[in-house]
């Protein structure tokens, strides 16, 4: 989350170079932890997910990563070919900016600054 908010992927975009995502559910860990944050960011992804016609919480992550304008390049920490069809699949969803956004302050715990 600190390249949303310090600069890194503006610049990216200044400089024409497309991030890399690496792992972004964090190994799973990301659906596995159950302290607050994971709690409050895994009932935020469910309703959006819910929303946009997302078949798994990975796909929401997948598709709010793609909505950035910074154009990642997203690279799957699995070789499961279920997990790579879901990721594959999430390219076809659409989210706006307030389901974006709604995702973002559930994951830092405060407001949009």
């Amino acid at each position: 989350m600190a390249a949303l908010e310090n600069g890194t992927l503006e610049q990216c975009q200044e400089l024409d170079i497309s991030p890399m995502f690496w792992s972004p559910l964090a190994g799973g860990k990301l659906f596995s932890r159950d302290d607050e944050k994971a709690l409050r960011l895994q009932a935020v992804l469910q309703q959006v997910g819910e929303e946009i016609g997302a078949t798994s919480l990975d796909q929401v992550v997948y598709c709010w990563l793609s909505t950035l304008p910074s154009k990642p390049s997203i690279v799957l920490g699995t070789g499961n070919i279920d997990r790579v069809s879901a990721a594959t699949q999430s390219q076809l969803l659409t989210m706006n900016p307030e389901q974006w956004y709604r995702i973002w302050q559930s994951s830092t715990g405060h407001s949009v600054p």
